[in-house]
């Protein structure tokens, strides 16, 4: 019973120093006008014509993560951009998701190929096994 007990107590202290760990990274949907100008600015260094639509904040130990919603050219686009907490700005990726968009379709219309390929295998594989118990039917008459 003690070993049971000492079990919960070193489960319960884990989960515990897991969720301090993680306590102060919160993610947090802002208003644009609270943007840092040398965020805004990066953001428009990768992409001229890039429109915020939405941004959220993640504020983390040794950076905050602004992700910026929005979009240039008739595309949508998402940007990362981590600052350090001097307000450095450490780095700037840009998500095409209209490409992560037709990346999808692509694999949903791959997977649909393979399920219909998969389903017809079995197809074949069930008139097998038919065609071998007639066989065998033959056989023993």
């Amino acid at each position: 019973m003690s070993k049971l007990i000492r079990l919960v107590i070193v489960s319960m202290m884990v989960l515990l120093m897991n969720m301090s760990v993680h306590a102060d990274e919160k993610e947090e949907t802002i208003d644009i006008k609270k943007i840092p100008k040398n965020v805004i600015e990066a953001a428009k260094k990768k992409l001229k014509n890039f429109i915020i639509v939405s941004v959220e904040i993640e504020v983390k130990k040794k950076y905050t993560e602004y992700e910026l919603e929005g979009t240039a050219d008739g595309k949508k686009y998402e940007i990362e951009i981590k600052v350090d907490k001097k307000g450095k700005i450490l780095k700037v990726e840009v998500d095409d998701d209209e490409e992560d968009d037709e990346e999808d379709d692509e694999e949903d219309e791959e997977y649909e190929e393979e399920g219909y390929a998969e389903k017809e295998e079995n197809e074949e594989d069930e008139e097998s096994e038919d065609d071998n118990e007639e066989e065998d039917e033959e056989e023993e008459e």
